[in-house]
């Protein structure tokens, strides 16, 4: 069985965003404009690209004062997801998030 984006799951590589327009259903790859590109001296091809992108937000966040990147709390909310819908695969049952 072929793993999601990569080996075991993880995406490692560039991302592309793709697109249709009501005229033609033809999916085409869409332009990801500069404005969201935050580490220039790596290309979005590289393996540690998205990771670079993750910590230069995060610089700007301690800087700033902003949150643009996950914090702790969304983490917690991430693991206590998965670990439900884990419970609910391997009982059957509907399980709640805290």
């Amino acid at each position: 069985m072929g793993a999601a984006g990569g080996p075991a799951g993880i995406q490692i590589g560039e991302l592309r965003l793709l697109g249709t327009d009501v005229a033609d259903a033809t999916w085409r790859e869409l332009p990801i404009p500069g404005r969201y590109r935050w580490v220039r001296d790596l290309h979005p091809a590289a393996e540690s690209f998205n990771v670079a992108q993750m910590y230069a937000l995060l610089a700007r966040d301690l800087r700033t004062g902003s949150h643009s990147v996950p914090d702790f709390d969304a983490g917690l909310r991430l693991h206590r997801l998965v670990d439900a819908v884990k419970l609910s695969a391997d009982t059957g049952t509907r399980q709640s998030v805290s």
